[in-house]
């Protein structure tokens, strides 16, 4: 069974958060100063997936693939996949294995650019 679980980018803070908690109204953050709801927080959920290193892969991810270059983590029509200007990829086994992390949109949106 796929784990579920979730980090968010908080807008305001511009950081990420990995432990939070999904509540009915909204989202709940625990860190260490305690809880806070904000409406600028960004969920993205983990894919379930891992990158050749072993490394969690989430929406919003950038993932750098040795022949193709880098995609985007989106979540679309029911499936993550990997978007660029150049390649669509569905998030396979045998991809994963020539693929890593190399950041997020929100951290790093100049890796968008370098799309190569």
């Amino acid at each position: 069974m796929r784990q579920i679980k979730f980090r968010i980018w908080d807008k305001k803070e511009k950081k990420i958060y990995d432990n939070l908690y999904l509540e009915t109204y909204g989202v709940i953050l625990r860190n260490e100063i305690g809880v806070s709801r904000h409406k600028d927080l960004i969920p993205m959920q983990f894919t379930g997936l891992q990158d050749k290193a072993g490394k969690d892969i989430f929406e919003g991810d950038l993932l750098k693939h040795d022949l193709w270059g880098v995609s985007e983590i989106i979540w679309e029509h029911g499936s993550f996949r990997g978007t660029s200007d150049k390649h669509d990829i569905t998030l396979a086994d045998h991809q994963l294995q020539r693929s890593r992390v190399i950041g997020n949109v929100y951290e790093n949106k100049n890796l968008l650019e370098d799309k190569a």
